[in-house]
């Protein structure tokens, strides 16, 4: 009878600690999830608040935008001369290929 009793208690030890494992196991494996769910969440966040400032930044460069062409639209040769800006007689142009600086009348 004495044998039994050590082979059930041998048993339920071991029973025991394999439950203690798995039950260990599944609270890593749900603090694993909660904290992934929690990460997944936070980047839709932050991906959503970039989607915005990308947004209002597109918008300020479609402002500057039109600012710049009504004033360039608005400049003229005439108001050139009234600034004070004279035409150049010689012009210098770089070629791409060369990298030579080559005169308009050497053309």
């Amino acid at each position: 009878m004495n044998t039994i009793k050590r082979a059930q208690t041998i048993s339920f030890t071991y029973e025991k600690r394999v439950l203690f494992g798995m039950l260990g196991f599944l609270m890593l494996l749900s603090l694993l999830y909660v904290y992934f769910v929690t990460l997944s969440i936070a980047h839709a966040v932050e991906r959503e608040e970039m989607v915005q400032k990308a947004n209002v930044s597109s918008e300020e460069v479609a402002a500057l935008e039109r600012q710049y062409l009504s004033a360039s639209n608005s400049f003229s040769e005439s108001a050139a001369y009234t600034a004070g800006y004279v035409p150049v007689s010689k012009k210098l142009y770089v070629e791409k290929g060369t990298l030579s600086l080559l005169s308009n009348n050497a053309r």
